[in-house]
């Protein structure tokens, strides 16, 4: 199936995704564990330019600013 369409980067695909996922949790959970490993990964899921210009508007000083350690590394190779 071809996803592009129904899975659109808008809010109505936003939550037809949601949707789809849910139903698939509830067809397999341990399929959702899969998922839910694949989607949780890093700090930043995206392409270098991508993870880029997300560390350029993460101040390392901020408190908030948690990171397990390859995460944090990662957040500093990118700036």
């Amino acid at each position: 199936m071809d996803y592009s369409d129904a899975f659109s980067d808008t809010p109505n695909g936003w939550k037809r995704y949601l949707l789809h996922l849910r139903m698939k949790a509830a067809a397999d959970p341990n399929e959702a564990e899969v998922l839910n490993r694949r989607m949780s990964r890093g700090w930043c899921i995206g392409d270098k330019p991508f993870k880029q210009a997300m560390a350029m508007e993460i101040d390392p000083d901020d408190p908030a600013v948690r990171l397990e350690q390859g995460a944090l590394i990662d957040l500093n190779e990118q700036k």
